[in-house]
């Protein structure tokens, strides 16, 4: 029997296949290699000339499509139903904590267990939740604490499965095509942030809300499928690296975190972004109906156009290929995507506060995507998953945080003060870690051992 490698581990290879270091394995045959990408907008779409991924990826896309139409639909359903910026936070609270204390279990399932098999379980699970949440709509059930309940069971699933989504992306592509796949991952998330909100407003004015959560729970059998399709060999953990107890697994994780200061600069810089920005989401209803007075469609076009922003931004992402700094990308996209907030809460009108929207979407998904990046290239293969876990327990317990937050003070001092006041703090923090020299942290990279906490 092997001994489980320390943090000290060794430095990984890029040998050309999908397998990073030592952690997962694929036939050679599961992902070919394309032929070396040229830099521009060529560079933006690499990672989807490897076959695993574009398959993971169009299903993703499919699946979250169906996600967004419900996290349209149940925000603005609670707002009709009790008028109360506070109770709309509540549900966005109730979807998103679960996640901070069951990160950690996906993080270890995500290191010890097949990926893909990990994902079939909770995207399933996710699956029957949808299911039962279409029928209580069906029933003409309307009760807040019946929503939030499942709400939060979907949260609870999420967090299971979202660390062994992130590292299975990793898997489906060679090292040199790693930083492309974080952010077209994303892209498919934030175009799934426009197609589906735009289709629920239809929905929501011409067929009703149930259609929606219907549709949303059909969409997963297309992420579904994607992994059946995709090889068992890719995402597998090796047998010669002995799986650590929970417990300990999450204490190497965090003590990992502690010693390398770019990923503490990552994880401060997300709950920043999480906490203060990402929480317009949910005030968007608001928005939509004391702000601008505009109907369920118009509605859903302003969250759409977040998820168009988003789409545009990965795409001007990836053409920058990997010559600029990840600081530098960093440091500029989150100061301006909170002077955006700014702007949209300043909107005089509809159509100005959509477009302030749109370039709110793009920066979101520059800042956030480098971010990620940043973290993939500096963390251990064998704590990949545990150290991603907190990567999504931060970016849940902000925005739960901040959700909730936002929401109690949208109804004391309203939505347009909120979401200035969130920006203006966005940008603060931004100067603050300048002025400090934290931000060239996000530069570095793993190189086979674990540096000592600096400054």
């Amino acid at each position: 029997m092997r001994r489980r490698p320390s943090l000290r581990g060794r430095r990984s290879r890029d040998d050309g296949r999908s397998r990073l270091g030592s952690s997962v394995t694929a036939a050679p045959s599961d992902i070919a290699i394309p032929a070396s990408p040229q830099q521009g907008f060529n560079q933006a779409f690499v990672a989807l000339r490897y076959r695993p991924f574009a398959t993971f990826w169009t299903g993703a896309f499919i699946s979250n499509s169906g996600t967004w139409i419900q996290n349209v639909i149940i925000p603005y359903v609670i707002y009709q139903t009790t008028g109360s910026a506070t109770v709309v936070g509540l549900a966005g609270f109730a979807q998103y904590i679960p996640a901070v204390f069951v990160s950690p279990v996906g993080g270890w399932l995500a290191d010890r267990h097949a990926r893909r098999s990990v994902l079939l379980v909770t995207q399933t699970v996710q699956a029957l939740l949808a299911i039962a949440l279409w029928a209580v709509f069906v029933s003409g059930v309307r009760g807040t604490g019946i929503l939030i309940g499942l709400v939060f069971l979907t949260g609870i699933m999420q967090g299971l499965g979202v660390p062994a989504w992130q590292a299975f992306v990793v898997d489906l592509v060679p090292r040199s095509a790693l930083r492309n796949a974080v952010t077209l991952n994303s892209a498919q998330f934030n175009a799934a942030r426009a197609v589906g909100p735009a289709i629920a407003g239809v929905v929501i004015a011409g067929l009703g809300a149930s259609w929606g959560i219907m549709i949303n729970a059909l969409s997963y059998g297309a992420v579904i499928g994607a992994l059946l399709t995709i090889p068992r060999t890719i995402g597998v953990v090796e047998s010669e690296r002995m799986k650590p107890p929970l417990l300990r697994q999450i204490g190497e994780s965090f003590a990992c975190v502690r010693a390398t200061r770019g990923l503490v600069v990552v994880i401060s810089l997300l709950a920043v972004g999480a906490g203060l920005g990402h929480p317009v989401l949910q005030l968007l209803p608001i928005f939509a109906d004391e702000v601008f007075g505009v109907e369920a469609w118009r509605y859903g076009l302003m969250v759409a156009s977040l998820g168009t922003g988003g789409v545009l931004g990965a795409v001007l992402l990836g053409a920058l290929g990997p010559g600029r700094s990840r600081s530098s990308i960093v440091g500029v996209s989150l100061f301006a995507y909170g002077a955006a907030l700014v702007a949209f809460g300043l909107a005089p009108g509809y159509s100005t506060g959509v477009a302030a929207l749109f370039i709110a979407g793009l920066l979101y998904l520059i800042y956030m995507a480098t971010l990620q990046s940043a973290l993939q290239m500096q963390v251990p293969d064998g704590l990949r998953g545990g150290v991603l876990a907190i990567y999504v327990m931060t970016f849940n317990l902000a925005f739960s945080m901040g959700v909730l937050a936002q929401g109690m003070l949208a109804d004391v001092f309203g939505p347009r003060w909120t979401v200035i006041g969130s920006g203006v703090l966005i940008g603060v923090a931004v100067i603050t870690a300048r002025r400090k020299g934290a931000l060239v942290a996000l530069d570095d990279e793993y190189g086979g051992t674990l540096p000592a906490a600096r400054g």
